[in-house]
């Protein structure tokens, strides 16, 4: 490995360390030199109890909890008199804490009543018990009316000498006199937080409102019955949950307000709270639920002390990799070292970012899953930025061809030919397409070969009829065989037809019903095989009907990303796809490995690493010799996408053993990473879906309680984000240098890209669950649909697109969007969207109709078509079995 690399990895481990240093940097603030506080308003139950559950903690739980807080506070808050509640008030006493006694007040007038006896009871038993409180923030619920709530006061006040007031915000003071002449005292809550007052202003605000309370009731002590912050939450306007909010808030309080008598909400994190009043709720402790206090009184404060762990195990996480694909790149240019160094490092960091959350938060069951889910989808796509990236360094910081097969090979000058047996199966073909097949392949310029014909299981006589008619006027090169039934599907057709062979022939050839070859084919390319160690010849799949209309004029561009730059890629590394058509074999080489396999529907490609399995090489032109008809329809377009993928996950679970292990196999280190790179973007595709499903269903729970339900941190959805346009950014760039083709048709590429992104998803998910899928054979020729036909096949995606546009209006309308999480959010829903409007675009263009000169690309001459340079490497998003 080079001198640069090692620097440049180097390089980018500082500034990945150095990245996460700045993230959790300290941040100074006013320290708190200690003392008591106040007071500290006290919920007894721990990470798991819930008392809507009834799960009450143990008098030994609360001992422990009073222990801890007599270190701190001479005073607590109870908010119910009834349950665990009742015995806390003698427990504190036994430790010196005076309690400030709260009932409870709800709408249940039944439980009123009994809290309210219990409170009474409680205060004239407890002397440590000093104030009392009836309700918390109840006439701001509107779980009472003002007159019930006096009332209840007044009850209380007759039962007891101790002071009596209730606990509301500063706006329900001003809205209601008559209550502050009710009461004892004036218990204020005031929590900025939740008025969207940032951390640093708070203070401030927090004067200024007491101010204006102290002056309509200047008679009436007042006491802050709440005041504190979370550790955790959404924003809200200026203000943001978080561990160096609450410390800021809290030390720059207690430094200018020592004397002032208020409870700290609250003691310990209570999560039961999250179901009622959303993240926030459960984080306001100056302890967790583990009972660790979260910050320091005096000193910086960073949001993680733990940090430098985690950012060590990402700077690893992400330097591996990339050192690993450095040492086997011994021309990697400097330029694409840093690129996958920056990427590798990113990806590192965004995996554990997403996953940091859930080492902090109080995560629902529900919750979890779908965190689970849509980390898993992170997951998989952060390993497709990263193959992205190395194809992407290969591709565009290489040198020179190592690996190039030249075209011009050629037979004359005394060689005498192989003789070469031409597979064309066919089914349920159109007759005038097959017979124009047959007459490019009566015209090719070479001495030896014969035609082999194989129609299966078409029982239409006006389908294969014609074309055996064709074979027998094409003379005795040509043979045509029948089956009526025949299984195994392409797969078995191609051993029928081997079997039929010549016994001389050496090399078989295979090209689909739909290919006009050029004259000089085989001529061409059979010398090739003069390499005893080549077991199989592959030319680029091409095609002659893109002037046909404008969806095979995208279908064409999405193609050609593969057979010219990836394939030619993979070349040099002799790791190709065998894609059947256009494909030559030798013969001894098909039948070591023991002919075409019949349970997997795309036999070509399987065929190629089973040749590479058994040590064979191949060899990859770039010239097109022969070009076929794109599918008429995106149905078609579809169904073959759904072929090639379902038939790769056919392969990867029968050969997995070969491909993640290397065991008992000749493949190459670079081959079995070429086979499980080039179907990573499809698994990228099935978590893609995953994602959709998870994010829909956390979106669901935002609509239907968004005052209860977080969004997912901007540390998940900015990776996200940046994965999406990074790939998008890179299919640009290696079209561009690639094929040198203009931006509307890279565009056009892309946009077929992402209409197949739904349907690879779900033949990814099909194919690891299933086995035994019917085999998808790829109409030709047939008459292009309507709008509306064009607009029907793309009817699934259409039903997901308008799914995801309410989930969309669902969110603004019942969340808005009035932070930045909100609008990273609403963005992942819309880039998640793309796909989707990209299938139901390609269905409005496939509804446009054909051009007048449809028919002049279904004759024998080629239309002329883009020239691609011989020397492109350059590979697109998506890889294709054949």
């Amino acid at each position: 490995m080079k001198r640069a690399t090692w620097i440049i990895l180097l390089l980018g481990a500082v500034a990945n360390l150095t990245a996460w240093a700045w993230v959790y940097r300290a941040h100074d603030m006013p320290d708190w030199n200690g003392g008591t506080l106040s007071g500290v308003s006290y919920s007894p139950y721990t990470a798991n109890q819930d008392p809507a559950a009834d799960d009450t903690p143990t008098p030994r739980e609360i001992e422990r909890d009073l222990d801890i807080l007599q270190q701190h506070t001479a005073r607590i808050r109870t908010y119910s008199a009834l349950g665990a509640l009742q015995i806390v008030p003698s427990l504190a006493g036994a430790r010196g804490i005076a309690v400030t006694a709260g009932a409870w007040i709800g709408d249940d007038t039944d439980r009123n009543r009994q809290e309210i006896a219990s409170l009474v009871a409680l205060a004239n038993q407890n002397e440590n018990i000093d104030r009392l409180l009836v309700g918390n923030e109840a006439l701001l619920r509107d779980d009472i009316s003002v007159d019930g709530l006096i009332a209840a006061i007044a009850v209380v006040q007759k039962q007891t000498a101790k002071p009596v007031g209730t606990a509301e915000p500063w706006n329900v003071w001003l809205k209601h006199p008559e209550l502050a002449r009710s009461v004892d005292f004036i218990g204020i809550q005031l929590l900025p937080y939740w008025e969207g007052v940032s951390a640093g202003d708070a203070v401030s605000y927090l004067n200024r409102r007491m101010g204006q309370i102290a002056a309509r009731y200047p008679d009436k002590p007042i006491v802050l019955t709440e005041i504190g912050w979370p550790s955790a939450g959404r924003a809200i306007g200026s203000a943001r949950g978080g561990r160096i909010e609450q410390a800021l808030f809290l030390r720059t309080f207690l430094s200018q307000f020592r004397n002032l008598d208020y409870f700290v909400i609250e003691a310990f994190d209570q999560p039961w709270k999250i179901a009622i009043e959303g993240m926030a709720g459960g984080y306001w402790g100056l302890y967790d639920a583990a009972r660790q206090l979260k910050f320091p009184w005096t000193g910086p404060v960073r949001e993680r002390d733990d940090w430098p762990i985690w950012a060590l195990i990402a700077t690893l996480l992400g330097l591996l990799p990339a050192l690993r694909c450095a040492r086997t790149r011994s021309s990697l240019h400097p330029r694409g070292a840093a690129l996958l160094t920056g990427v590798s490092l990113v990806a590192g960091s965004a995996l554990i970012w997403a996953l940091l959350p859930t080492t902090a938060l109080y995560l629902s069951p529900a919750e979890l899953a779908i965190w689970t889910v849509l980390f898993g989808a992170a997951l998989f796509l952060v390993s497709g930025v990263f193959i992205d990236t190395i194809e992407a360094t290969d591709l565009i910081w290489t040198g020179p061809l190592k690996r190039k097969f030249s075209a011009t090979a050629s037979i004359d000058g005394g060689t005498t030919p192989v003789k070469v047996s031409i597979h064309v199966p066919i089914h349920n073909e159109p007759p005038e397409m097959v017979r124009r097949t047959l007459n490019a392949l009566a015209n090719l310029d070479y001495p030896d070969y014969e035609v082999i014909v194989l129609e299966n299981n078409t029982q239409d006589r006006a389908l294969w009829q014609p074309v055996a008619a064709q074979c027998h006027a094409l003379g005795d090169r040509f043979q045509f065989h029948r089956y009526s039934e025949l299984a195994g599907y392409k797969g078995g057709a191609l051993n029928r037809a081997l079997a039929h062979s010549a016994t001389d022939a050496t090399i078989v050839a295979v090209i689909d019903s739909d290919y006009i070859v050029d004259r000089n084919w085989l001529k061409a390319l059979v010398p090739l095989f003069d390499d005893p160690a080549i077991g199989y010849v592959q030319a680029p799949q091409d095609y002659r009907d893109r002037r046909d209309n404008l969806f095979k004029d995208f279908c064409f561009w999405e193609y050609a990303g593969f057979f010219r730059i990836g394939m030619v890629r993979r070349n040099e590394d002799d790791a190709i796809i065998q894609h059947g058509t256009m494909t030559l074999i030798r013969r001894d080489a098909l039948q070591t490995v023991g002919g075409w396999s019949e349970w997997c529907i795309t036999e070509d490609a399987e065929l190629g690493l089973r040749l590479a399995h058994c040590g064979w090489k191949s060899a990859y032109v770039t010239e097109s010799y022969g070009r076929g008809v794109t599918p008429d329809s995106l149905a078609a377009y579809k169904a073959q996408r759904f072929r090639w993928a379902y038939g790769a996950m056919q392969i990867l679970k029968r050969r997995w053993n070969w491909l993640a292990t290397g065991r008992g196999t000749k493949l190459t280190r670079t081959q079995r990473f070429h086979y499980l790179a080039g179907w990573l973007p499809w698994f990228s595709d099935a978590a893609g879906l995953l994602f959709t499903f998870g994010a829909l269903a956390w979106t669901a729970m935002l609509i239907v309680s968004p005052a209860t339900t977080e969004l997912p941190a901007a540390a998940f959805l900015v990776p996200t984000l940046a994965a999406f346009v990074f790939r998008q950014w890179r299919l640009f760039k290696l079209y561009g240098q690639g094929t040198q083709i203009a931006a509307a048709d890279r565009a056009k590429a892309a946009l077929a890209g992402l209409a197949l992104s739904h349907t690879v998803a779900k033949a990814v998910i099909w194919g690891l669950f299933t086995s035994d899928r019917p085999f998808f054979r790829t109409p030709k020729c047939r008459r292009g649909p309507a709008l509306f036909r064009g607009m029907a096949m793309a009817s699934e995606e259409g039903s997901m697109l308008c799914v995801m546009m309410a989930a969309s209006a669902g969110f603004i309308v019942t969340n808005g969007l009035w932070h930045l999480d909100a609008w990273l959010w609403l963005t992942v829903l819309a880039v998640m969207s793309l796909p989707y409007a990209a299938t139901v675009l390609l269905g409005a263009i496939n509804g446009i109709p054909r051009r007048a000169r449809t028919r002049a690309y279904l004759g024998g001459a080629a239309p002329p078509v883009p020239a691609f340079p011989p020397s492109e490497r350059r590979n697109k998003r998506k890889g294709v079995s054949g």
